[in-house]
């Protein structure tokens, strides 16, 4: 069964590399004790290099997650707690102004009623920001059309590269980003997601994992905009949590994040499997995947 399964798995993301939806592609599955890699493509467009699964891509918001759990340590060593103002490590952050309503004026301001905490960082809620879902006559979307940044390239329909192989990700930046400058390759994070799976040691406690998790989010914060148009997500501390059934088959309670520059992560709990892709073609929208992606995961949990 692992072996068909697993055949099936490449022969699903090969018809997407073969049709040039996707230049190249690494996958990896952890079901059990089982584990099997693959591969299939090239690293970049025009290139001859073969993807591997140690071939080195960038996660994008696959970061998220990682950085959740460094904050996590920090909060298991007493350096941080989720409940405590972060003031003082970030000062931008403090004494905010916040909009006395999303669709009143820019300069209709009153005092934020509490400070950000590092609970409100970790699970995105706090309040900077707006819905583009709810798209229209909004001040700040009006203000940024005065200063001509348009809410997408100018014709999204033709193929364009984001970045270079020997562009941004090849020096360090000025400022980490903890929220999507991290690189990856299948197998480390196959080995992250199975931290995650066995309660997180040696790195975390097991509270420390279903903290990071468990769905954080209300219902009212979930019908305002939650991460998934459909409502089948919540949030945990920096990554999804599936809530309810959604567009594929993977199970109420499974949780992971994907990265927008093509890239793909879960956990599902109940098939006890560790799923990892990771792409070189970026995602369409918040919610279209590359299809290569949605093979892999309608074939890897069935």
């Amino acid at each position: 069964m692992w072996v068909h399964m697993t055949m099936r798995i490449s022969d699903a993301v090969q018809e997407h590399v073969d049709s040039g939806s996707v230049v190249g592609l690494a996958w990896g599955l952890m079901r059990g004790d089982s584990v099997e890699t693959g591969a299939a493509g090239v690293t970049e467009e025009g290139g001859t290099t073969a993807t591997t699964p140690d071939t080195i891509f960038r996660i994008a918001s696959m970061s998220k997650p990682v950085t959740a759990t460094a904050a996590m340590i920090l909060v298991e060593e007493g350096k941080l707690a989720l409940d405590d103002p972060v003031d003082d490590l970030l000062p931008e952050l403090a004494n905010r102004q916040v909009l006395r309503n999303p669709d009143g004026p820019l300069d209709d301001t009153v005092p934020a009623e509490r400070p950000i905490t590092l609970r409100d960082l970790l699970t995105f809620t706090f309040g900077i920001g707006m819905d583009f879902a709810r798209y229209g006559q909004q001040p700040v979307l009006n203000r940024l059309a005065e200063l001509g940044a348009g809410m997408g390239p100018p014709n999204p329909q033709e193929p364009a590269t984001y970045d270079t192989a020997d562009g941004l990700w090849t020096t360090p930046p000025a400022f980490p980003s903890g929220g999507g400058g991290l690189l990856s390759t299948v197998n480390d994070f196959l080995a992250f997601g199975d931290m995650l799976r066995r309660g997180g040691k040696p790195i975390l406690t097991e509270e420390s994992v279903t903290a990071m998790t468990t769905n954080h989010l209300t219902d009212a914060q979930l019908a305002a905009g939650g991460p998934d148009p459909s409502g089948a997500l919540g949030f945990g501390l920096c990554m999804g949590v599936q809530i309810k059934p959604g567009d594929d088959p993977r199970h109420v309670g499974s949780y992971g994040w994907d990265g927008g520059l093509g890239t793909s992560w879960a956990n599902d709990p109940e098939a006890d499997a560790v799923g990892v892709i990771l792409t070189n073609e970026m995602f369409g929208g918040p919610d279209a995947p590359p299809r290569a992606i949605r093979a892999f995961w309608n074939t890897a949990i069935a």
